[in-house]
Parts: C-alpha cells; structure tokens; sequence
C-alpha cells in the first residue's frame, strides 16, 4: 500500500558484487540493473513485498536461486539480452506468467519449481 512521505523515503537501494536494485515500496517493484551474469540478490526479508521485478537490459543470465522465495512477486520482466536462466531462479515465488526472449539459449531444471499458479504460462 501507499506509504506517507517522498519518493526518497519510500525507495530502498542497494548493491551487490555489480548488481544494482531498487525497490519502489509504493508500488512494491524491483528494478535491477547488472552487466553480464546477474548475481545473487540480497533484499532481506523485502523479497516479500516485491510483487514485480523488472530486470533492465545488459543482464545476460539470471543466476541460481536469484528470485527465489519471493512469495509475493507474480510478474518479472525479462529483457531480450538475458540468454539464460540458472536452476531455482524463480523457486516458491508467487509468478503467475512469464515472458522468455526469444533468443533464450538455455534454462536450468526447477527453475519454476513451487511457483504459486498452478496454471503456470510460460511464452515467448
């Protein structure tokens, strides 16, 4: 929900090892910005307030339990230079639908394993 006070007062930043996030806590969104391999993401007990994540481009993967445990997230977007997705990347999260790009090369096992929907879409 809506929190009282600026914009600066409801965004939390932070870095890890090249990867760059933002959370919005109004809109309860995460940006994430890296180039290359996307890293672990360390956002604490935040991860369950994200309901979107939008990965900006210049990130090629997606590492190994990156989303993992975000229970509250049910859409990310993907862009077009992400090549790969690392195994448990969106493990127990609440995604409803994903987009992959077209040019993705390759996808780990349970990468989806314990997602919320039970409908699960993916597309491309």
């Amino acid at each position: 929900g809506l929190l009282d006070g600026t914009e600066e007062e409801n965004t939390i930043f932070g870095e890890n090892g090249g990867l760059y996030w933002r959370i919005d806590r109004v809109k309860c969104e995460l940006t994430i910005s890296c180039i290359g391999e996307m890293p672990s993401l360390n956002i604490g007990h935040f991860k369950n307030y994200v309901h979107s994540a939008v990965i900006k481009d210049g990130a090629t993967s997606i590492g190994h339990s990156v989303f993992s445990g975000c229970g509250a997230m049910d859409r990310v977007t993907i862009p077009n230079s992400v090549i790969s997705i690392g195994e448990y990347a969106f493990r127990n999260s609440g995604l409803i639908s994903v987009t992959l790009p077209s040019n993705m090369t390759f996808i780990a096992p349970y990468v989806f394993s314990g997602c919320k929907s039970t409908g699960f879409l993916l597309s491309a």
